[in-house]
């Protein structure tokens, strides 16, 4: 497997820890605007799981370039799409709701969605570089 397989693998990966760590953002700030806390969870899930097409995708192409290269394409408007989705949170004006709640504390360091929001869209740059330079045979 050649390194632009690896990136697209790795990128998949990436995506898939994305989708929950989004789902972990968005729960985050339900249970501090109105209490909701894991109740909202489910159905969390039931609007973001087309979410998964992008990294079982990416995972497909990886593994299987020839076969699945005809993927590439919606992969990247799916890519797009989680970038622009992004995007909106601070041209929205709500960025600063829920600004400072807590997602994952290590000790005295805690991960805010402030710090995560522009981290998830440094990664999903990079993942949609690697499938903007993904060419069918040349694997």
């Amino acid at each position: 497997m050649n390194a632009r397989r690896l990136l697209i693998l790795a990128g998949s990966v990436w995506d898939f820890a994305r989708f929950f760590l989004v789902l972990l953002i968005l729960a985050t700030l339900f249970d501090v605007a109105g209490g909701w806390g894991t109740a909202v969870i489910p159905w969390l899930l039931v609007g973001a799981s087309s979410g998964l097409l992008v990294p079982v995708g990416g995972f497909l192409l990886s593994v299987y370039p020839e076969r699945h290269a005809n993927l590439v394409g919606l992969l990247r408007l799916g890519k797009l799409l989680n970038i622009f989705s992004l995007v909106l949170i601070p041209i929205s004006g709500t960025a600063d709701i829920g600004a400072g709640a807590p997602l994952l504390r290590v000790g005295a360091y805690a991960l805010t969605p402030t710090v995560a929001i522009p981290l998830v869209m440094f990664l999903d740059l990079i993942f949609l570089g690697a499938l903007i330079s993904f060419r069918a045979g040349t694997t």
